[in-house]
């Protein structure tokens, strides 16, 4: 099964591998994968470097709660995913639900604003009114 999401494993040095997976993230760019040579898998940050931007806050600890459900972690002093255990699928998973995590609360975030603005508008049109 694991073949099947990996369609490209190419060395970088003689200590690891970038692997690209025939899945894609949030942004529809193949998920990339580093392996080093004890098995453990990362992100290099890029899910990181991708989503921080989107929130007004990340917050690591909540970060490391979606990850754990997979047995990955998240490295906040490298802004990586990891996988200890190697387990591709896992770590998949993973990095979809953190995109998926961080993505709703952004939307969040939008609509709240959003409606924020709305309500602002609505009680001065009111007031005026008056």
């Amino acid at each position: 099964m694991e073949t099947e999401l990996i369609s490209n494993v190419m060395p970088i040095d003689n200590d690891s591998v970038v692997i690209t997976a025939t899945a894609v993230d949030c942004l529809h760019d193949s998920i990339e994968i580093f392996k080093n040579k004890d098995g453990v898998l990362s992100d290099d940050g890029y899910t990181f470097n991708n989503l921080v931007d989107l929130v007004d806050f990340w917050d690591n600890d909540e970060i490391e709660r979606v990850c754990s459900r997979y047995g990955c972690t998240f490295n906040g002093d490298t802004s990586e995913l990891i996988c200890e255990s190697g387990n591709i699928v896992y770590f998949i998973q993973c990095l979809t639900a953190v995109e998926a995590h961080v993505l709703a609360l952004a939307t969040t975030q939008l609509f709240s604003s959003v409606f924020d603005k709305l309500f602002a508008l609505i009680d001065k049109t009111d007031n005026s009114e008056k």
